[in-house]
């Protein structure tokens, strides 16, 4: 979110609560609406939707970064996606109706919500340019070199799902490195 000055920082942080979730544990379920906005202290998590009775991995949440159901967060409707933890995290939440009442109320947070929106939107066309446009083997690599630690922490089959692959062929592509 940028440069934030600590008293603003801890007000904010003030609003919210943590929790530890353990490895495998759903911060939500597709179908339902998402109330919440979660900042990853520790640990790792996967934004996923099911189809035709598989789930699909879309994105990878790490330490430091923020996660919802951006579109469920926003209209109130229920999710089409899931959230779950990957490894044991600890987890900073606030609910939708707190933060949208501090972003009413203040000039600077509005500020902030339009900029991380912004950003947001931003990596969503990045990983569509990703997933469209590149090589199996490139999308690897660059998961590989950017994100390190999700090729360490996720199962092959959420790698091989996020990478719109099948286990197999990431299993060639790590064999012949």
């Amino acid at each position: 979110m940028g440069s934030i000055p600590d008293r603003e920082f801890d007000r904010f942080m003030g609003l919210g609560e943590v929790a530890f979730r353990p490895k495998g544990s759903r911060l939500l379920v597709p179908g339902a609406r998402c109330d919440w906005l979660f900042f990853f202290d520790s640990g790792m998590a996967r934004s996923f939707y099911l189809r035709e009775g598989k789930d699909v991995t879309v994105s990878f949440t790490r330490p430091g970064e923020f996660v919802t159901s951006m579109a469920s967060f926003i209209t109130g409707k229920p999710s089409y996606e899931g959230l779950e933890v990957i490894t044991d995290a600890h987890v900073w939440m606030i609910k939708r109706e707190s933060l949208m009442e501090l972003v009413r109320k203040e000039l600077f947070w509005a500020e902030v919500y339009r900029k991380s929106l912004e950003e947001y939107y931003v990596r969503i066309e990045e990983a569509a340019i990703f997933s469209k446009f590149k090589p199996a083997r490139e999308r690897y690599e660059e998961l590989l070199r950017e994100s390190p630690e999700i090729v360490q922490s996720a199962s092959i089959g959420h790698i091989a799902s996020y990478l719109g692959i099948s286990i197999e062929t990431l299993s060639r592509i790590r064999g012949s490195r």
